[in-house]
């Protein structure tokens, strides 16, 4: 090792950080679409939101086309959209991007953040243990249970960290950019960093050196504009959408308020977080033992008090899937596994070594931790890394939506889940699998995927049609019937189908 240079070992180590968790989930992305697993809500359609959309934010048309805003102020779409229309990606490829960065840039933030803290792992190995620490954070056990059911949430966390990492080591100015974007992610992360430089703030109360510095400063600074800025999202939400979806209600208050809770709700919950979110509990309960022990540093455990009111919050859930943390909804935790490295440097003066590889200890044991239980939980939805394998042919499916915008002929026509969320913007709702309820509805053709996500209606639909037709789409799991014959047919359509005999 000592023979390579140590120049190309950091350049080498860099690249790989960041290469290895993009290229798994954008690969991560095409395979769950394009292998027909996507739901429509939420992923497709937040696929379609972000793609080629105007400052509205308006969902796809096979949706209805109302605007997102109402639900979450998800102004980073914005930035998406733009991207995307500049360059030549379809919708799935796009998401794709999207998540393939945020776990990358989660990645090489970590990656980066441990050797200017380190300076003694400037070295040949110390690269390379830092690039594994840095790779292994972004397949923690939450965002391994967050890659089974795709969203952009992930963003939010990311940028949170790489906000906390410029502003512990007082790049102020850098800071900015990544806690902008960090708020256009959703409404609610104001709160979310308020809460943590809200407790920063309270821990150095009595410390006026803490107060005179520039860190005091802007740590004040950075709390109240989040906070403003999460107030604020939420008043334009109510002023502009009177009638629109009023989330928080719909999915943890309920209609009343709490009226749903009760002793045996909350037993059955706190039983499934005991048996399933070992990738939660493990990490907060390792790094208050070694906050306490052999003397308390309570600082490294901020991460974690932060989203108490996050925890409860969901536990008071009147809906099941916020209500018992599935799929994206503890992505706040991923700041708190990060936290303790940053922890040395909110003081006012310079980290002890001793402090820093305290901080360090903590750090490890909580990600290996959590790695550890995400591979043991039995949740669903975590995703089994080793099994992405299948290659998408994007040009089939892009060859697919052309021939799509030809399909007048084959009209009515309708559409499983599958389609739909691959194609978000060439449907409309009554073009949905889920529209069709009278059996003496004259269908022309329907477009699905074997198997289907909605296999009882596609069922139904298809015991009451008499199909002339039917057909495999080439290179992808969808088939076709229709009443139209091959020879009929748009020569887009005769590029990719392939008969089937009945």
């Amino acid at each position: 090792m000592t023979k390579i240079s140590l120049s190309i070992v950091k350049r080498f180590a860099s690249i790989l950080t960041f290469a290895i968790p993009f290229l798994v989930n954008y690969d991560l992305i095409l395979d769950y679409f394009y292998r027909c697993q996507a739901p429509f809500l939420d992923t497709g359609l937040i696929s379609g939101i972000m793609w080629r959309n105007t400052w509205a934010l308006y969902t796809p048309e096979v949706s209805g086309s109302s605007s997102f805003i109402q639900t979450h102020t998800t102004f980073i779409y914005w930035i998406s959209s733009a991207i995307s229309s500049v360059l030549p990606l379809n919708s799935v490829q796009n998401f794709g991007l999207f998540l393939g960065l945020a776990y990358a840039i989660q990645a090489i933030v970590i990656y980066y953040f441990l050797l200017w803290q380190q300076p003694t792992w400037r070295t040949h190995w110390g690269y390379v243990g830092a690039s594994g620490i840095g790779v292994l954070f972004a397949f923690n056990g939450i965002t391994q249970a967050m890659m089974g059911y795709p969203h952009t949430e992930i963003a939010g966390s990311v940028l949170l960290i790489a906000f906390l990492c410029c502003w512990a080591s007082r790049r102020y100015y850098w800071a900015i950019a990544p806690f902008v974007l960090c708020l256009m992610v959703r409404e609610d992360l104001g709160f979310h960093i308020f809460g943590i430089l809200g407790l920063v703030l309270f821990s150095q109360l009595l410390n006026r050196q803490f107060w005179q510095d520039a860190l005091g400063r802007w740590t004040c600074r950075f709390a109240i504009i989040a906070f403003l800025y999460s107030c604020g999202a939420l008043i334009l939400q109510d002023l502009l959408f009177q009638n629109g979806d009023d989330a928080l209600s719909r999915q943890y208050l309920g209609y009343p308020p709490f009226a749903h809770i009760s002793a045996t709700l909350l037993k059955e919950r706190l039983s499934f977080y005991l048996s399933t979110k070992q990738y939660l509990y493990l990490p907060a309960l390792s790094t208050f033992f070694m906050a306490l022990y052999p003397l308390p540093r309570m600082g490294l455990t901020i991460g974690f008090i932060a989203y108490v009111p996050w925890f409860l919050l969901h536990l008071l859930a009147v809906s099941e899937q916020p209500g018992l943390l599935k799929g994206y909804y503890a992505f706040p935790y991923v700041v708190s596994l990060a936290w303790p490295l940053i922890w040395p440097w909110i003081q006012h003066q310079p980290p002890s070594l001793k402090s820093k590889h305290l901080a360090v200890r903590v750090f490890i044991v909580g990600l290996v931790l959590s790695v550890f239980g995400g591979w043991i939980s039995p949740t669903a939805g975590t995703v089994d890394l080793s099994a992405i394998s299948y290659k998408a042919d994007v040009r089939a499916f892009n060859a697919l939506e052309r021939a799509i915008n030809t399909s007048s002929d084959l009209k009515p026509l309708y559409v499983d889940e599958s389609v739909a969320t691959l194609f978000p913007k060439n449907f409309q709702p009554r073009e949905r699998l889920e529209s069709y309820v009278l059996e003496q509805d004259r269908v022309g053709t329907v477009l699905y995927c074997e198997p289907s996500l909605e296999s009882k209606s596609l069922e139904k639909l298809l015991r009451s049609q008499s199909f002339e037709a039917q057909y495999q789409v080439r290179n992808t799991p969808l088939k076709m019937q229709t009443n139209v014959s091959f020879k009929d047919l748009h020569p887009r359509w005769q590029a990719i189908l392939d008969p089937i005999d009945q």
